[in-house]
């Protein structure tokens, strides 16, 4: 992984990993640790459902405190098309949202269905993107968060990301040719080869080489 910021200088860091050992290069010198330069915000999927309906939960999420959690849960309705109010019972979320044309109310067990649930959790992420990115440099991560999902889902949940990348750094991980397909001209799009495993139980043991796919350079 390699990512770029500025303090107001601009730094690069490249971060490696293998069996469980990870190395970092800050400006051309290794170093044992490298400080956090930037926000991030990860979805990775697939996940457990029901988080959205527990604040502490969501707090852990996006790595927020529960209070700010909270702010943010009650700001976002002034400014999404999905989410149109929250409201809380000790550390149970109560939602009412607009799908459809009609608004839908839950809380509790059962909650709205995996794919409502993914733009909830995706409207979330870019609401705290973008107003996160006024204070720090903020990177969005979406690892296979869309890949189970619909191509109706997985359409929506473009969209709203565009929104997200006006002030946040936004990447997809994806093993899904149609999101390939349906992304804008405004993504840059790379093709990711991993070499084979030697420890599948290892998060780190692995090798990731990156290069344009076709049609795509630039």
């Amino acid at each position: 992984m390699e990512v770029r910021w500025f303090d107001p200088l601009i730094h690069d860091v490249a971060t490696k990993g293998r069996a469980g050992v990870v190395t970092h290069v800050l400006d051309g010198r290794p170093v044992p640790y490298v400080a956090r330069p930037y926000k991030t915000i990860l979805l990775t999927g697939p996940r457990r459902p029901d988080v959205i309906q527990n604040i502490t939960e969501l707090a852990q999420t996006f790595d927020l405190s529960i209070s700010a959690m909270k702010s943010t849960l009650s700001l976002i309705p002034t400014e999404s098309s999905l989410i149109k109010d929250v409201r809380f019972t000790n550390t149970q979320v109560h939602w009412t949202v607009e799908t459809h044309g009609r608004a839908v109310q839950f809380s509790g067990r059962g909650g709205p269905g995996l794919g409502l649930e993914s733009l909830i959790l995706l409207e979330l992420a870019g609401f705290h993107a973008r107003h996160h990115a006024r204070i720090e440099p903020t990177f969005l991560l979406l690892d296979e968060f869309l890949d189970f999902y619909t191509p109706q889902v997985q359409v929506a949940a473009l969209e709203r990301l565009q929104e997200a990348a006006e002030h946040a750094q936004v990447a997809i991980v994806s093993h899904s040719p149609f999101i390939v397909a349906e992304v804008s001209s405004d993504w840059a799009i790379t093709a990711l080869e991993q070499q084979p495993l030697n420890r599948w139980d290892s998060p780190f043991d692995f090798e990731v080489e990156t290069k344009p796919l076709p049609g795509t350079e630039r």
